[in-house]
């Protein structure tokens, strides 16, 4: 098991690099990642990131990893709920030229949102 707590990893970004979840607003190379890592970092000061699965075939690397964190900041405009969530995502890394030329990850948005309180979960 493989963990951002535990190993520092250093992505290559092509300038041109950009996330693509429909669920987050659109951000842009190195700067888009470290402003979405920003967002994410002021609302779970906490956060961890487990990597349960990874695979790589040609130009492409694949992941399914585990956020954990507590809500103890704002998250895009909510005020901190304090509560912890685990929320699950994956994604996959085109790799060209050694730089990471486009991502796309698909992050458990309702899950996460119902772990802090914004919706009702279900059930």
């Amino acid at each position: 098991m493989l963990t951002c707590s535990t190993v520092r990893v250093s992505l290559r970004l092509s300038p041109h690099t950009f996330p693509i979840d429909p669920s987050l607003p659109p951000f842009s190379g190195l700067a888009g990642v470290q402003q979405l890592s920003g967002i994410f970092r002021t609302a779970f000061p906490d956060i961890k990131m487990v990597f349960e699965d990874m695979l790589a075939d040609g130009d492409k690397v694949a992941g399914r990893f585990v956020l954990t964190g507590t809500n103890t900041g704002s998250l895009m405009g909510m005020p901190p709920s304090g509560k912890s969530v685990n929320v699950t995502a994956t994604g996959i890394l085109q790799i060209q030229g050694g730089k990471v030329t486009e991502t796309w990850v698909n992050l458990d948005t309702l899950g996460l949102m119902q772990q802090v309180g914004a919706i009702p979960a279900h059930g």
